[in-house]
């Protein structure tokens, strides 16, 4: 269930929200009384009034500052507030801290039988140890809850997937929720309820100020994005692993995609470290995950953690997209040169075969472009700032290689296609020399317009868009992903272009 969280100030921006948060289809309202500036009877009365006559179901919490609340007053205040509210108010669930009184806990199950106590345990600056987890958890099944909620801030990737991880082995036997909160923290919120996790916990609104834990997403989102009302526990799992990764659009295309096509699946995004990759992986078969888009700066180094790779991968030396079969074994191979040369062959309206192609860069991507724009018989010279990676690529493929110094040296009109690799590139070429027959490709696809795009088209030059590639790829993405799959992939080819455009509006 989607809850939205009502943290109105008083009677009327509480009334407000509420009606925000119907008209989003939220299935579920936590109200949290503890934002209220005034306590007085008369205000909890009105206030308790209206939410007793809604039949959207409802969660009261008045939380303590100690959990991350606002509640200052004696914990006797707090208790009697929430006796009088669960009265007027007729919740159907009540939100007590773990450590809550016992004999309190108890008095209040035996006068409110009808009222789910949700037993929650919050942790603002870190996350545990499984071992520690395992043990505040055992600690709160002795309190007799209807549900146990448990939210820790993620520091890490790591720390995230260790808490997917505790789901997974208890949601069966118990009524978990389980939220990692903080940015890093944000794709337990999504998948969570594959995992076993009862509610996620959202927004009226993007503004991060209606948040009441760090990380929340709006409910919008969570539906439009990630289709949640149909996640379930079925649902397969992709993801995009990475650093950084919170400017890629793939979340967006790669979920509308998921629902045109009609399958049960969904895509986030993990920002992971490098000196945490090996660790991830492991933790990522513990779930139901079905395949990994994997970008900067891991396209060379996760081939080591593979259990098999690609022939065109291995020569490339990178990979970019990881199928994972059964037994959990990584299969990877590498689609980025296939989508920039699909790109370029649009452009062209046919093959480069003959024509000569300026590669600047020489990182990963280099490498999968110059490898396949030579096996479409295209002669590619390579220029970057570090010669001897582009003399690399150059004699492991039959190219031509220079120096960054030669760059303003460089006839232009010599080449039908210039593409730029780097991810920041600055413009340090004379303008002059790009020449309108020169088709100029960047290959980074947020944001739209590079600087290196808007010159060539000042210019007159054709261009490319990284978008394009980036659609193009994510295409033998999902043949990989989904090789049965029976699809018009002429039409599902236009519909990536359009999804990948749209999402960088």
């Amino acid at each position: 269930m989607i809850c939205v969280v009502i943290n109105g100030s008083n009677h009327g921006e509480i009334n407000e929200q509420i009606q925000k948060a119907l008209q989003q289809n939220a299935d579920l309202l936590e109200v949290r009384f503890d934002y209220l500036m005034d306590f007085s009877i008369e205000e909890l009365l009105k206030i308790c009034a209206d939410l007793r006559v809604l039949t959207t179901p409802k969660i009261f919490t008045l939380r303590t500052l100690y959990q991350g609340g606002h509640f200052k007053e004696s914990e006797e205040r707090r208790q009697s507030i929430l006796l009088a509210i669960s009265i007027a108010g007729a919740p159907d669930y009540v939100d007590l801290e773990a450590d809550s009184n016992e004999k309190f806990i108890l008095a209040f199950r035996e006068k409110f039988p009808q009222i789910k106590l949700i037993l929650s345990y919050h942790d603002f600056t870190k996350t545990p140890s499984e071992q520690t987890i395992q043990q505040i958890f055992s600690s709160m099944l002795t309190k007799n809850g209807d549900l146990y909620k448990l939210a820790f801030m993620s520091n890490s990737t790591l720390d995230t997937l260790r808490l997917m991880q505790f789901t997974i082995k208890n949601s069966k036997k118990h009524e978990l929720i389980t939220i990692s909160m903080g940015e890093l923290g944000m794709p337990s919120r999504i998948v969570g309820k594959i995992l076993g996790s009862k509610i996620t916990y959202a927004t009226i609104t993007c503004d991060k100020k209606n948040a009441s834990a760090p990380g929340q997403l709006p409910i919008k989102t969570l539906l439009d994005q990630y289709h949640y009302a149909s996640l379930d526990r079925q649902t397969a799992i992709y993801a995009l692993i990475g650093d950084p990764v919170d400017k890629s659009i793939s979340d967006k295309t790669h979920n509308a995609l998921f629902r045109e096509l009609k399958l049960n699946a969904v895509y986030i995004k993990f920002k992971v470290l490098t000196k945490e990759l090996e660790a991830v992986l492991t933790l990522l078969k513990e779930l139901p995950l079905y395949g990994l888009s994997v970008t900067m700066p891991h396209k060379e180094t996760i081939m080591q953690y593979l259990d098999t790779i690609d022939a065109h991968a291995v020569k490339i030396v990178a990979v970019n997209t990881i199928c994972i079969r059964q037994q959990q074994q990584f299969h990877g191979f590498n689609c980025d040169g296939l989508g920039a040369l699909d790109a370029i062959s649009e452009t062209l309206s046919n093959s480069c075969k003959g024509e000569q192609l300026l590669l600047l860069g020489a990182g990963g991507a280099a490498r999968a472009i110059a490898y396949e724009a030579r096996q479409q018989g295209a002669v590619v010279t390579i220029i970057s700032r570090t010669f001897s990676k582009a003399n690399a690529i150059a004699e492991d493929f039959g190219c031509m290689a220079k120096r960054w110094e030669e760059l303003n040296a460089l006839d232009f009109k010599n080449y039908k296609i210039l593409v730029n690799t780097i991810p920041s590139l600055e413009i340090l070429f004379d303008q002059s020399l790009l020449s309108p027959s020169t088709i100029v490709f960047d290959i980074i696809s947020n944001p739209k317009e590079t600087p290196l795009l808007m010159l060539s088209r000042s210019r007159g030059c054709p261009v490319i868009y990284g978008y394009q590639m980036f659609a193009l790829q994510a295409l033998y993405q999902f043949k990989a992903w989904f090789p049965t799959l029976e699809v018009d992939w002429m039409n599902a080819r236009l519909r990536a272009l359009q999804l990948a455009k749209a999402a960088l509006l």
